[in-house]
């Protein structure tokens, strides 16, 4: 028997379809642009999608039921009286340096079908290759810089080996120390301490006013932004780390936001990231010794070379290379495993 209807299993906050509206206030960035695509495609299709919550409330069993990330809990002890009527699925979307069940290969049993960006584990069978996607816009043209460089992203911790994190902190600190009139910092937490690890302590994570007390000092930090890709078209280039290095295939939005703005990114991240988009759309962090060397090169770089790395991005964005991470391309990979099952 194939499959009509399809359940997007979701946290509260993105049930009643919110996962689908693109006007809602959690749509930050249109990161939900995927998902609209995949309700849509599968609708044109002559199924439907949903979130869980709005089968539950008809009183419908869907045929298949399709997890963001591994959950907590087995899917099994989740879904209850569905667990033996409908095909269970999963979307990896985090890596193991956020969320290290993601990648629990025990876990794995609990799902006939996983769609993940791992290079490493596609076999076109199980494991599909699905990339972080988006909604292609033209990028913004916009040649008049404010500033130098900048770096929006949240302030974040975890002792994984894998993890950049620190590696941002570094490199504001080097900034700051050398070069802070050419540099602003954006995003959320930097103006907070945050209390980790230890229970009991995270509860004063809610004390605002303790965590902005004890928050360490960041001099070019300037807020929050509502929409990275304004804020990123005001600088020529941008601090471009994932959260984890050396995992191949993980390209998450960062960099095609900098595509996106007009801004050419300093990448560090995925160690296979050349296999998927041309070097000469951004600059590798790796090819320099130390922050000394990438600013002198930023710094110093002529119009027409600065020029061409914003050029090659632009080809990149219309080229076949570039349809993998489109969301016309997510919505039809599902569902062409969705017409496969008989």
């Amino acid at each position: 028997m194939g499959i009509k209807r399809v359940a997007l299993w979701v946290s509260r906050p993105y049930q009643k379809d919110e996962i689908f509206n693109r006007e809602s206030v959690l749509n930050r960035d249109n990161f939900a642009a995927s998902f609209r695509e995949l309700q849509a495609t599968i609708i044109g299709w002559g199924g439907s999608c949903h979130t869980q919550d709005m089968y539950i409330n008809e009183g419908v069993v869907p045929d298949l039921v399709i997890f963001l990330d591994i959950p907590r809990n087995s899917v099994d002890d989740i879904l209850g009286n569905w667990k033996s009527k409908v095909r269970k699925w999963v979307i990896l979307q985090e890596c193991e340096v956020i969320l290290p069940r993601n990648f629990d290969l025990q876990r794995h049993n609990e799902f006939t079908k996983i769609f993940t960006w791992h290079d490493r584990l596609i076999d076109n069978s199980k494991y599909i290759k699905l990339n972080f996607s988006h909604e292609f816009k033209m990028p913004i043209v916009n040649l008049k810089k404010e500033k130098l460089v900048t770096l929006i992203a949240g302030n974040k911790r975890t002792n994984h080996e894998l993890e950049l994190y620190s590696k941002r902190i570094e490199a504001i600190r080097w900034f700051e120390k050398y070069h802070i009139d050419d540099f602003n910092l954006y995003g959320v937490g930097w103006d907070h301490y945050r209390f980790q690890n230890v229970f009991p302590l995270k509860v004063l994570n809610k004390i605002k006013p303790l965590t902005k007390l004890l928050a360490p000092k960041f001099p070019s930090y300037k807020g929050t932004v509502l929409e990275k890709r304004s804020v990123l078209a005001k600088y020529k280039y941008a601090i471009c780390y994932e959260n984890a290095k050396d995992i191949p295939g993980y390209i998450t939005e960062k960099i095609f936001d900098c595509f996106f703005s007009g801004c050419v990114p300093v990448y560090w991240g995925a160690n296979n990231i050349s296999e998927h988009i041309p070097q000469e759309c951004y600059i590798s962090k790796n090819e320099f010794a130390n922050y000394n060397e990438l600013y002198e090169f930023m710094k110093h770089l002529d119009e027409r070379a600065y020029l061409n790395y914003l050029l090659k991005a632009q080809e990149f964005l219309v080229s076949e290379k570039s349809k993998q991470f489109r969301s016309r391309c997510f919505a039809d990979r599902i569902l062409e495993e969705i017409k496969s099952v008989q």
